[in-house]
C-alpha cells in the first residue's frame, strides 16, 4: 500500500479595520513571518500545504 501523503489546511483571517491601524505594521511583520515558516516548513517537510487568507473591514 502506498503512502497517503500528508496534507495541511491553515487559515488566516486579516483584519483591516480602524480597531487594527495602530497594530497595522507589527500585523504585517506576524503575517509575513507567519507566511515563510509556514513555507519553509512545507518545503522542508514535503508537505501538500493550503493557505487561505480571508481579508476583513476592507
Amino acid at each position: 500500500m502506498a503512502n497517503k501523503q500528508s496534507k495541511n489546511y491553515i487559515g488566516f483571517v486579516n483584519d483591516h479595520s480602524g480597531s487594527m491601524s495602530s497594530l497595522a505594521s507589527a500585523a504585517a511583520r506576524d503575517y509575513n513571518t507567519n507566511i515563510t515558516a509556514i513555507k519553509d516548513a512545507a518545503t522542508r517537510e514535503m508537505l501538500d500545504t493550503v493557505v487561505s487568507v480571508i481579508g476583513i473591514g476592507l
